[in-house]
């Protein structure tokens, strides 16, 4: 499809290229052909820039000014109109089944990549897309509108969004050409009232558990609208969760929120502390802001509000080489439950049995703050553990006097 795009753009600059005279006054071989009412067809594979419809029929009339009709294949069903409101072409599909590809212009050399001249988005017609029921890489996304406008300069996609049940993704953006080479932005929100639930859907795993989840943001970068050249992202994402909990899980592959590292923090607290995050680290809220600049991201703000401790996160990611810089605060809270106290003690006798038997203990040594540094790469992260402080508190004297009857009850 994308070489009769080409073919069809060459003949528009070929005939406004002719000189006013000889499309005026000059008779051409196309009046003496019939005018163009109708196109039907069948078509065994289609290639519509880099996806395949198979047994296509095409069922297409020219009424009114413009064409319309039908286009059906085994990937999907479409009806072709145009938009009352505007000029647009509108194409409405029943469902459409998109397979998993490579975004950004491969073939093309690495000096070729980002020019204006080969920006293939320029060559779609303005369009309006509602697709009911849209599938990528045999995943569910639910209900796609889009919205693209090649007229409108550094606003040509004038919305990309995403309904599914429980989850809304809202876009916005465009391009332009700054001497000869495309610099391309993204504004967007996504919320999600449970992201592990929708990864699971989608085949993956995620360290964060039953959170409403919601992140809003602005990127831009060189190169095309769809080749994201980590190296020049610039932008700033801002995040929020609800209510949930991290567990010691692969994502596999889903990478959320990886740029923190949190998989390796998680893993490391659970392996130190399996009585207290046996069942996961749950919290109340983790939020924060991601600044990138030229593929690096940083953030001072990230914190979790968590039933058993905060955490504070500060450093960066690089995005090219995956590198990772963190220095990440876990402050624990200790309350009066004695288990909590045993748990978080810095040198914990054999049990609780062991403090009712020593009853001149009267206070403990408990951890008040843990502190880590996270390097290595995002794929092989390495935690150390920097310094760990201590104070004392006193022992609840009420739960050690009832444990101490239960164990003498129990002799």
């Amino acid at each position: 499809m994308s070489r009769w795009a080409d073919l069809w753009s060459g003949w528009e600059e070929q005939v406004a290229g002719l000189p006013t005279e000889m499309l005026t006054n000059s008779p051409s071989i196309l009046h003496f052909l019939p005018k163009l009412e109708q196109m039907a067809g069948e078509v065994k594979r289609l290639d519509v820039w880099g996806q395949n419809f198979d047994s296509v029929h095409v069922d297409l009339a020219y009424v009114d000014g413009h064409w319309g009709g039908e286009v059906n294949a085994e990937q999907t069903r479409m009806t072709i109109d145009y938009a009352e409101y505007s000029d647009a072409l509108r194409v409405t599909a029943d469902f459409l089944e998109l397979h998993k590809m490579e975004w950004g212009e491969n073939d093309l050399a690495a000096e070729q990549r980002g020019l204006a001249a080969n920006n293939w988005l320029e060559k779609i017609p303005p369009v309006d897309l509602v697709c009911r029921i849209c599938r990528y890489d045999d995943k569910d996304l639910g209900r796609v509108t889009i919205g693209l406008d090649r007229r409108l300069e550094g606003e040509q996609l004038r919305h990309l969004r995403v309904l599914k049940s429980g989850t809304r993704l809202e876009l916005s953006g465009g391009w332009q050409d700054v001497n000869g080479r495309l610099v391309s932005s993204l504004n967007g929100e996504f919320n999600t009232k449970n992201v592990s639930a929708l990864l699971q859907e989608w085949g993956a795993d995620s360290v964060v558990r039953d959170s409403e989840t919601k992140f809003i943001g602005n990127l831009s970068w060189a190169g095309n609208l769809l080749e994201l050249n980590r190296d020049s992202i610039d932008g700033e994402v801002k995040y929020a969760m609800g209510a949930g909990y991290l567990r010691d899980v692969s994502d596999g592959g889903a990478r959320l929120l990886s740029v923190l590292s949190l998989e390796s923090i998680v893993r490391k607290l659970t392996l130190d502390f399996r009585d207290i995050f046996a069942r996961g680290m749950f919290y109340s809220s983790f939020t924060g802001t991601l600044t990138i600049d030229d593929g690096s991201v940083g953030t001072q703000n990230t914190e979790m509000i968590g039933s058993a401790g905060d955490l504070a996160v500060r450093g960066t990611t690089d995005l090219v080489t995956e590198e990772l810089d963190y220095q990440l605060s876990y402050t624990p809270k200790v309350t009066s439950s004695l288990p909590v106290l045993l748990a978080w003690m810095i040198n914990p006798p054999s049990g609780i049995a062991a403090l009712v038997i020593d009853r001149v203990l009267h206070e403990a040594k408990v951890i008040s703050r843990l502190q880590y540094q996270v390097t290595g790469t995002m794929s092989e992260p390495v935690v150390t553990e920097v310094q760990r402080d201590a104070k004392n508190v006193e022992l609840p004297e009420e739960d050690l006097r009832l444990i101490e009857e239960e164990h003498g009850n129990n002799d």
